[in-house]
């Protein structure tokens, strides 16, 4: 290959990225396109290489793999440090070449046209059949504020689908209030948090954080133990497992965390999982208390999620209702109104449900899981 390589640079603020730039302007050897902070910019333009160093937060053994699948090249830099760990780390990785972060920009240069002109073909795609394989339904179950048994309405949708062919998994998303492990009695780890580092860096398996519950066998994976740990939780990375998830199971129904107003100034992350995964779903069921206030809250959480929504459709659960059968269908004539709904179900009060709670077991056939059904059955697309 005659012409210089395109390459994208990391972004990093080490002095070698600037130096290489400086150098190819002046004296060729590579041409680039510019810095990627994401995966995904790293890919946005046709390159030949991308330059990552040992400290780069969005590498890992996936983001390898998918750019070698692209036929592009990746070039590591790593600081000399005893025993080096960056340049094995990067190998390990299987980046195409590594170079010392003091190298000279020409040793960068020559490294870029080898790893270049090894890598000239692209890999083999993971699915060569080039067959379409059918994803799982991703249902995901949202409080609107919270303390409204979200939870609860969660695990009944995977009880009513869990013999569905191809399998269902529940999984805790709700990274300001997760509860999954506590109500079904299973331990905090391993959890979602582990099933990312096995996705991700390829240490362990996925499987390892899946737990059988102790009532009901239904394939269940923890969340985070506790909601101090919610930056463990990248909204990118949950939804890019969430999709490795739905290849393995024909339904896989997510608890997601009741509040997703977006913040002003650095605190925009916060609540951006919830935001993303309620963007995210296949199916979305949202759960209130069936009272005024209750109704007054989901009306402000709707607010917050219709911008979120290419799908207008909503799956209300409107829950503990203890006002009758008028008073239900005036607070769903209200809600209505606000945005169209793909079905409502008003679950009432049900002393079964405290005492599966108390128990750690399902709750057993009654009113509460009758009232369920119908969008489990949506849900699950029976």
């Amino acid at each position: 290959m005659s012409r210089d390589p395109a390459v994208v640079l990391a972004h990093t603020l080490r002095p070698w990225a600037q130096q290489l730039h400086f150098f190819v302007m002046d004296h060729g050897g590579a041409v680039v396109r510019g810095y990627a902070m994401s995966l995904d910019e790293a890919v946005a333009e046709a390159v030949d290489v991308v330059i990552v160093d040992d400290v780069t937060s969005w590498m890992s053994a996936l983001a390898m793999e998918r750019l070698h699948e692209r036929g592009i090249a990746v070039v590591g830099v790593y600081e000399e440090l005893e025993g080096d760990p960056g340049k094995w780390w990067l190998l390990g990785l299987g980046a195409d070449g590594v170079v010392p972060a003091s190298s000279p920009p020409e040793a960068f240069a020559a490294e870029i046209s080898r790893a270049r002109d090894q890598r000239a073909e692209p890999a083999m795609p993971r699915n060569p059949s080039g067959e379409e394989r059918s994803a799982g339904r991703l249902v995901v179950v949202a409080s609107a504020g919270g303390g409204s048994g979200a939870t609860e309405v969660a695990i009944a949708i995977a009880a009513a689908n869990r013999s569905r062919e191809g399998g269902v998994l529940l999984i805790d998303t709700d990274d300001q209030s997760p509860g999954l492990a506590a109500r079904l009695r299973l331990p905090l780890a391993p959890n979602v948090a582990t099933a990312l580092d096995a996705h991700f860096r390829r240490s362990g398996t996925i499987d390892s954080a899946v737990h059988a519950s102790p009532s009901g066998g239904i394939a269940t994976m923890p969340g985070i133990a506790a909601p101090d740990e919610w930056e463990k939780l990248r909204s990118g990375d949950v939804l890019e497992l969430l999709t490795e998830l739905r290849d393995r199971w024909a339904l896989v129904v997510a608890n997601a965390g009741p509040r997703i107003e977006l913040l002003p100034g650095h605190s925009r992350a916060r609540f951006g999982l919830a935001r993303s995964i309620v963007a995210s779903a296949d199916v979305l069921v949202v759960v209130a208390v069936a009272s005024p206030g209750g109704v007054c809250r989901l009306l402000e959480w709707a607010v917050h999620a219709r911008p979120l929504r290419k799908s207008g459709a909503l799956h209300v659960v409107l829950n503990r209702n203890s006002g009758g059968r008028f008073a239900a269908a005036s607070l769903i004539a209200e809600l209505s109104r606000a945005w169209p709904l793909a079905a409502a179900s008003v679950a009432p009060y049900d002393p079964r449900v405290p005492k599966a709670e108390w128990q750690g077991e399902l709750v057993q056939p009654g009113p509460f899981t009758r009232a369920i059904d119908r969008v489990a059955a949506a849900a699950g697309g029976r």
